[in-house]
């Protein structure tokens, strides 16, 4: 393998892996938007934390 298929599998899921990690975040932070989206989506208030 060369140079670049070494560092380039790594550093494509670490970039992937910080979208996921980023829209985490979001909802934490956000939470009572999130809590809002879920109750017009008819998720049941029991699933959700708090």
């Amino acid at each position: 393998m060369s140079n670049i298929q070494i560092f380039s599998a790594p550093l494509g899921r670490f970039f992937i892996s910080t979208i996921f990690v980023m829209a985490g975040l979001n909802k934490i932070s956000e939470y009572e938007g999130t809590s809002g989206y879920m109750d017009t989506m008819g998720v049941p208030s029991g699933f959700l934390p708090w």
